[in-house]
């Protein structure tokens, strides 16, 4: 058996600053709002559900913060 870590190289993989602004640009996102981001396909394994319900009850206390889903067939920012 060979067991394989769950984990992100941060030596390869880390924040580009540029591009994240200019996807907020894209996107209509202002800096002063957090984002949380879901990448992965829709399958019922993923609970999409459950994540939009999370998304609802943050939105009730925060009103700066964006839901953001990317995925195979799917691709959409959830506005207010």
């Amino acid at each position: 058996m060979t067991v394989i870590p769950n984990g992100i190289d941060t030596q390869i993989y880390h924040p580009d600053k540029i591009s994240g602004k200019r996807l907020r640009l894209e996107w209509g996102i202002s800096d002063n709002e957090l984002v949380i981001g879901h990448v992965g396909r829709i399958d019922p394994m993923k609970d999409h559900p459950n994540l939009f319900n999370a998304g609802a009850i943050i939105n009730q206390s925060l009103h700066n913060v964006r839901l953001v889903c990317v995925g195979d067939a799917l691709s959409l920012i959830v506005r207010r």
